[in-house]
């Protein structure tokens, strides 16, 4: 007879309506305990609790009762709808439990989770990740199992799926690790881990947030001390080198870097930062939070819980006598208009903005109440951007152009493309990492006049395209016949709208 049916035989089914119960021992779990594991306290007997529980076979839970209580327990087995009326009955009548007791808990709970199997599996999950490159690490918890999923140049890979039993187990780990609150279950909730791997020093990023079957964990991943890129290893071509630093090199002015989250905006401002900075000139930025750490360089974080805004930020950053800002993002009309007017009182400006394309960035602006004189003052340039993954050069296979790709590409001839095959390097994906697709609109004279004039989003664009080579696609095709990306990645920023 093995433990589970042993047990099994040991257990009557009880109706607890008609047992007695404590309400000092009753309120030794938290209601929210009770109402997740199913599980409750009744009475004590000698040096023995008393516990109900729904599931005699959910080990987890009842480790986490040994545990929180110190003691010997005795189990019963009842209804869960028997165990959620005993508790809202003792929560009516009690109103709230006391904070020292909760405190008592959590203490106890948190020694129970340091010793607990699944600090070996968290462990497990940053290493995989970090291994893998991943930016991001997803654990989602679903009816009978949950499942861990790294993000890796982009895309969501599946890693693992495990028994749903010690997810709460887990949960609890991270929050300990995080500095969350452990009994908090009802609202999101964010932290951050530092921790060290294979001798390199991660911070990884917490978000937790409340789903139907238990909370989601998704967690960034940081490499602080590993930022060192130049400009043309993000993916700029020589020719683009030689604008883009001809652009970051002004004084003043405001230079804008678009597209949707992320796809690479922090990492092309951190470049440029890292471009400019020099002994001589004071370099501060305001971030959302600071994603990576540099040496020479002021960075200030912001606290929305506080009021430590991008806003106030700002209205108080002239006095730390600054050459060129950094911010994190331009999110409202208030941060708009206060960044124009740093760029325009001699300030050179980096930021980012959420459109489309780079024209769409100064319509952006104009919504946001920031008159078109002013942007034609103050705007130097708009760099839009995509991310595409690399081909993996151990695998990848070139072939001729199909007339069908041959029309995508507008070619007039077949040539050699590559395409993703998938081998042990890539982990099977038949990529390896990402670089960037870049636009660049320089607000010439011309359209700077446009602006003051009589602001024209159709003349705009009519005197950008003469000027400018605009059209991400246009830079994405150049990877695909360089061998750097598929056509499949091409047609993913593909966008003949100009």
């Amino acid at each position: 007879m093995n433990e589970n049916e042993r047990q099994t035989k040991n257990y009557e089914e009880y109706d607890i309506d008609f047992l007695e119960y404590d309400k000092d021992v009753v309120r030794l779990l938290t209601t929210d305990f009770i109402r997740i594991n199913k599980a409750i306290v009744l009475n004590k007997k000698e040096d023995t609790y008393i516990c109900a529980i729904s599931n005699i076979y959910d080990i987890t839970t009842i480790d986490k009762i040994k545990a929180i209580l110190d003691s010997n327990i005795k189990l019963i087995h009842t209804q869960n709808e028997k165990i959620q009326k005993l508790n809202s009955l003792v929560n009516n009548e009690i109103k709230e439990i006391t904070f020292e007791k909760e405190k008592e808990d959590t203490k106890i709970y948190k020694n129970e989770i340091n010793n607990a199997p699944v600090v070996r599996i968290f462990e497990s999950i940053l290493r995989e990740g970090t291994a893998r490159n991943a930016s991001d690490i997803h654990i989602e918890p679903f009816e009978k199992h949950f499942r861990i999923r790294f993000r890796i140049d982009g895309v969501l890979n599946t890693f693992i799926e495990m028994a749903i039993d010690i997810y709460e187990a887990l949960v609890a780990r991270i929050k300990v690790l995080a500095n969350l609150n452990i009994t908090e279950r009802r609202k999101p909730q964010d932290g951050r881990i530092r921790n060290r791997i294979n001798d390199i020093e991660y911070d990884f990023r917490i978000s937790i947030i409340p789903t139907v079957y238990g909370e989601k964990i998704v967690i960034r991943i940081l490499d602080s001390k590993s930022f060192a890129f130049s400009i043309g290893e993000i993916g700029f071509t020589l020719e683009k080198q030689k604008e883009i630093e001809n652009i970051i090199e002004r004084k003043s002015g405001i230079v804008l870097v678009t597209g949707p989250t992320g796809c690479g905006k922090s990492t092309t401002l951190y470049t440029f930062l890292e471009k400019i900075k020099t002994d001589g000139i004071n370099v501060v930025t305001v971030e959302d939070p600071v994603e990576y750490t540099f040496s020479g360089i002021t960075q200030i974080q912001v606290n929305e819980k506080i009021g430590f805004t991008f806003s106030e930020i700002l209205k108080s950053i002239l006095r730390q006598d600054p050459d060129v800002i950094m911010i994190g993002e331009i999110r409202d009309e208030e941060t708009a208009s206060l960044a124009i007017r740093l760029a325009i009182t001699g300030h050179l400006v980096l930021s980012t903005l959420h459109t489309n394309d780079s024209i769409g960035a100064i319509t952006r602006l104009i919504n946001l109440n920031v008159e078109p004189f002013m942007v034609s003052s103050s705007l130097n340039a708009v760099i839009s951007q995509r991310l595409v993954r690399k081909l993996c050069n151990e695998c990848k296979k070139p072939h001729q152009t199909t007339k069908e790709e041959m029309k995508i590409l507008e070619l007039n001839e077949e040539t050699t493309i590559y395409t993703k095959c998938g081998c042990s390097i890539c982990h099977n994906t038949g990529y390896i990492g990402r670089t960037g697709v870049y636009e660049i609109l320089k607000i010439n004279e011309e359209i700077k006049d446009i602006l003051v004039k009589n602001y024209d989003y159709s003349k705009i664009k009519t005197k950008a395209l003469k000027t400018n080579e605009l059209g991400l696609e246009i830079d994405a095709r150049r990877l695909v016949l360089e061998g750097v990306t598929s056509l499949e990645e091409y047609l993913k920023v593909y966008e003949k709208k100009y």
